[in-house]
C-alpha cells in the first residue's frame, strides 16, 4: 500500500491526502505552489486545504503580506486516530445495545412530557391485549395524566373489555373515583404494595411490551418491546401480586366521586 493510500484509509480524502504530502515537501508554500505539486486545480484546494487546517496538519504562516502553508508533524494523525478511539469507545456501548448478533432486536421507543404519557397509556388498550398488568403510583400518575383523561381512559378500557390487575402502594387518595376503586363494572383488581416499597414511575405490562411512564420530576416515558422482556416482567409481578394486600371492602363500592363526571 502506498503512503497516499495509506492517508485515504486514515479518513483523508485523496486531495487532502495529496495536499498533506506536497505541504510535506515543500512548505511553507502558497495555495499555488502546493496545487501545481499535488496536481489539483488551485480553485478546486480551498476546501481541502481548510479541512487539513481544522485537523491540524496544516498552518497558516503569513509571509510579505502573502498567505503561505506550512505541514505539521505526521504524528498529528497518530493523535487524531487516538482521539477517534476514544470517541468509539464512548458510543460502542450504545452501538453494541441496537445490535444483536441472532437478529432479535428490542425496540425501544423513547416520549417526552404529558402527550408522550398519554401516548403510552392510550398505547396500551390499543394492542389488543386482553390483560394489562400495571404498576401504578396513583398521586403521580394523576398529576402527569390529569383526572379528566384519567376518567376517559378508563371508559375506553372498559369499552374495549380489557381486564386489569394493579399493584400500587397505599396512598390516600381523594378521587375520582374510578381510580381507586375495586367495582367488577371496572374489569379491574387491585392489590397494595408494602408501605415501605418505593413506586415513583408507573409501569405498564401487556403483550411483549414493558411501558414505564415517569413521575413529573422527571416527566419521560419509555416503551421496550421485547417478548423475553416483558415475560420477565410478568413474572416478577405475579410474584408480587401474590404478596400484595388486598383492598379494603369499602373501596368496591361507589363513592361520591363517581357522579363527578
Amino acid at each position: 500500500m502506498t503512503i497516499l493510500e495509506t492517508l485515504t484509509q486514515l479518513n483523508l480524502s485523496p486531495q487532502e491526502a495529496e495536499l498533506y504530502l506536497a505541504a510535506l515537501e515543500i512548505s511553507p508554500a502558497s495555495v499555488a505552489q502546493l496545487s501545481k505539486k499535488a496536481g489539483i486545480e488551485r480553485t478546486a484546494t480551498y476546501p481541502h486545504l481548510e479541512k487539513l487546517l481544522d485537523l491540524g496538519l496544516l498552518t497558516v504562516s503569513p509571509e510579505k503580506g502573502k498567505k503561505l502553508y506550512v505541514a505539521q508533524d505526521p504524528k498529528i494523525l497518530g493523535r487524531i486516530l487516538d482521539s477517534r478511539k476514544e470517541v468509539f469507545k464512548q458510543v460502542l456501548p450504545d452501538l453494541m445495545s441496537i445490535f444483536n448478533i441472532k437478529g432479535v432486536k428490542p425496540k425501544i421507543r423513547y416520549y417526552e412530557g404529558h402527550e408522550g404519557a398519554k401516548t403510552i397509556i392510550d398505547n396500551s388498550i390499543r394492542s389488543g391485549a386482553k390483560e394489562v398488568l400495571d404498576l401504578t403510583p396513583v398521586k403521580n400518575i394523576m398529576a402527569v395524566l390529569g383526572e379528566r383523561y384519567v376518567r376517559s381512559h378508563i371508559d375506553e378500557r372498559v369499552r374495549r373489555g380489557i381486564k386489569m390487575r394493579v399493584l400500587r402502594p397505599r396512598e390516600k387518595i381523594e378521587g375520582p373515583w374510578e381510580m381507586v376503586s375495586t367495582d367488577k363494572s371496572l374489569l379491574r383488581e387491585i392489590r397494595y404494595l408494602p408501605e415501605d416499597f418505593k413506586l415513583d414511575d408507573m409501569i405498564i405490562i401487556q403483550s411483549n411490551i414493558v411501558a414505564i411512564v415517569s413521575s413529573l420530576r422527571e416527566n419521560y416515558g419509555l416503551e421496550i418491546e421485547s417478548k423475553e422482556f416483558a415475560d420477565t416482567m410478568r413474572s416478577f409481578f405475579n410474584l408480587a401480586w401474590e404478596a400484595a394486600g388486598l383492598p379494603a371492602a369499602s373501596q368496591t363500592k361507589a363513592g361520591k366521586y363517581r357522579d363527578a363526571k
